[in-house]
C-alpha cells in the first residue's frame, strides 16, 4: 500500500481469522484469536447486546410508525431521530469519556439508552407518537456511547489492537439474530399492545448488561486525550485542509444516507405498501444488518490487497447496482400492475 492510500493517518490493517498467514500452528492460533481477558469478553457481550438497540428500533418503528404517527409523511420521523442522536451523541460521548473513563462513560450511555427505550416502550403502550420519537432520540443518543466500545476494546490491547477491533465488529453479528428474535419474540409477550414486549426484553437485557459492567469492567481514561485535546486545533486544520477528508467524508456521508434510507424504507414498503408480512419483512432488515457486519471478516484481507482507493471505487460500484438492481425490479412490478 502506497503513502497515497494512507490519508493523512495510520492505517491499521485488520487481519481477520480467514486471512491469517500461517507460519507455524503457534503463531497461526495467536493470530485468529486475542487474548481473552475478562475485559474483553464484557465487551463483546455488550457489542452483541448493545448492538441490539438500533436494529430494534428501526424495525419497531418502521413496522408500527404508520398506525402511531399522525400522520404518514412522519411514520419514520422516529427512525430519523435515532440517526440524529447518534450523530449528535458521538462527540459527546467520546468528550465524556476523556473526563469520567470509559467505564462510567458506557454506564451512562447504557442510562440514556434505558431511559430512551423505557419512554419509547411506555409512549408505545399509551399510543402517544412524540413521546416515542423523544424515547428514540434518546435511544440514539446512547447508542453513540456504545459505539465506543470498539475502542475500549483495543486500548491496551498492545500488537493485537487490530485484531480486537475485528472481533468486536465481527460480534456486532449477534446483534443481527438478537433484535429480530427480541422482536418477533416480544411481539405479542405483552398483549396490551404489540411489540412493548419487544422493547421490554431489550430494556431487560441492557439493564443486565450494565451490571455487568458495574462489576466487571475496570475504568480507564481514553489513551493520549491530553496530547489530542491540547492539540486539537491544530489537528483539525490539519485534517479538513486536505481535500482527500472531503473525497473520503463525501464516501461516507453517501454510504450512511443510503443505509439509513434502506433501514426506513424498507419496512414501510414491504408491510405497509406492499402488504408483505412482518416476518418476510423482519428477515429482510436482518440480513441487512448481517450484511453490515459480515465483511470485517475479510476487509482487513482487501484493504491490504486494494487499497483504499480501490476499496471504496469497489463500495460504489456495488452501490449502484443495488440501485439500479432496485429501480428495475419496482418498475416491473409497476409495469404488472398497469398491464
Amino acid at each position: 500500500m502506497d503513502n497515497d492510500d494512507l490519508l493523512f493517518f495510520e492505517v491499521q490493517v485488520i487481519t481477520p481469522p480467514l486471512y491469517a498467514s500461517i507460519e507455524h500452528r503457534y503463531s497461526c492460533q495467536m493470530k485468529y484469536f486475542p487474548t481473552f481477558n475478562r475485559s474483553l469478553i464484557i465487551l463483546l457481550i455488550g457489542q452483541a447486546i448493545a448492538g441490539s438497540t438500533v436494529p430494534v428500533l428501526f424495525l419497531i418503528s418502521g413496522l408500527i410508525g404508520p398506525q402511531l404517527s399522525p400522520t404518514l409523511i412522519l411514520s419514520t420521523l422516529p427512525i430519523s431521530l435515532v440517526v440524529v442522536g447518534m450523530a449528535v451523541g458521538s462527540p459527546v460521548a467520546t468528550w465524556v469519556m476523556s473526563k469520567i473513563g470509559r467505564k462510567y462513560g458506557h454506564l451512562l450511555g447504557l442510562l440514556i439508552t434505558l431511559i430512551g427505550v423505557a419512554l419509547a416502550g411506555v409512549s408505545l403502550w399509551v399510543f402517544h407518537f412524540w413521546g416515542y420519537c423523544l424515547g428514540a432520540l434518546l435511544a440514539g443518543c446512547g447508542s453513540a456511547f456504545n459505539n465506543q466500545i470498539r475502542f475500549t476494546a483495543a486500548e491496551g490491547a498492545g500488537e493485537q489492537k487490530a485484531l480486537v477491533h475485528s472481533w468486536v465488529l465481527m460480534f456486532g453479528l449477534f446483534a443481527a439474530f438478537l433484535g429480530p428474535w427480541m422482536i418477533q419474540f416480544g411481539q405479542s409477550l405483552l398483549s396490551a399492545r404489540e411489540y412493548t414486549g419487544s422493547l421490554a426484553l431489550l430494556f431487560v437485557g441492557l439493564f443486565i448488561l450494565a451490571l455487568i459492567i458495574i462489576g466487571g469492567l475496570p475504568n480507564k481514561k481514553i489513551e493520549h486525550i491530553e496530547k489530542a485535546v491540547a492539540s486539537r486545533r491544530e489537528m483539525a486544520t490539519q485534517i479538513l485542509s486536505q481535500s482527500k477528508f472531503w473525497v473520503y467524508a463525501l464516501c461516507g456521508i453517501s454510504s450512511f444516507v443510503t443505509m439509513t434510507l434502506l433501514m426506513s424504507a424498507t419496512p414501510l414498503q414491504m408491510h405497509t405498501i406492499d402488504h408483505i408480512s412482518k416476518a418476510e419483512t423482519t428477515m429482510t432488515i436482518q440480513s441487512h444488518i448481517i450484511a453490515m457486519y459480515f465483511p470485517s471478516l475479510f476487509s482487513g484481507f482487501l484493504l491490504a490487497r486494494l487499497g483504499i482507493r480501490k476499496l471504496v471505487i469497489l463500495g460504489i460500484t456495488l452501490f449502484l447496482m443495488i440501485v439500479q438492481q432496485i429501480f428495475c425490479k419496482r418498475a416491473s412490478i409497476v409495469s404488472e400492475i398497469l398491464d
